[in-house]
């Protein structure tokens, strides 16, 4: 099975990262695929949505024991709620991860170990879901995906955060060569709205 993995990004906060992880995982497992969640977000709210976060908790199951433990992905990933949907739960324990590897020469490879690990093989797709930082967590989503998808707010202001983020995923093609811009998901988009018809021209 060939797995395709795609890292939904902004560097603006509220636009609907997580809402459109969770919306696009349970979609594509109703098409049949089988899909893992990566919720590389300290506040964990991808894996409160899939109602995983107890459980992550109490058997110490989580993205950052993973990190720092060099796990592999069967020893962590969880089922969710959601049938065909697994999920690498986050925590506030990343912000550990986060504080200790920044700057760190290996800060780009959080996700390697897990993402070697054979298992991958058994989904179609992997959805990372992020935080609006240029930090090391960042950095990894986007070295260890195909993909990067920007959601956004069909508002003027939120432009500039569309250029901003496709530069910034440009200086690490330098470090991945495959990443490829998907596209935009314009968020709350409302049809009867002429501002958002325009901005979608626009954009």
């Amino acid at each position: 099975m060939t797995t395709s993995i795609l890292t939904i990004s902004n560097l603006k906060g509220g636009v609907g990262k997580t809402a459109s992880v969770v919306n696009l995982a349970a979609s594509y497992a109703q098409m049949g695929k089988k899909v893992l969640v990566v919720d590389m977000d300290p506040q964990g709210d991808a894996t409160g949505y899939f109602g995983v976060e107890e459980e992550a908790i109490s058997q110490n199951r989580h993205l950052a024991t993973a990190i720092s433990r060099n796990q592999t992905l069967d020893q962590v990933a969880l089922p969710t709620l959601v049938e065909g949907v697994d999920i690498l739960a986050g925590t506030r324990d990343l912000r550990d991860i986060q504080k200790k590897m920044e700057g760190d020469i290996d800060q780009h490879l959080l996700l390697d170990a897990l993402f070697k690990s054979k298992s991958l093989k058994n989904y179609n797709i992997v959805l990372i879901d992020t935080h609006p930082s240029e930090d090391c967590l960042l950095v990894s989503a986007l070295y260890s995906a195909h993909y990067y998808l920007i959601p956004l707010f069909p508002e003027r202001r939120t432009s500039n955060a569309v250029s901003t983020m496709i530069t910034f995923a440009g200086k690490l093609r330098r470090l991945n060569p495959m990443l490829m811009l998907l596209g935009c998901i314009i968020t709350k988009f409302d049809r009867k709205s002429a501002t958002h018809v325009r901005f979608e021209s626009v954009l």
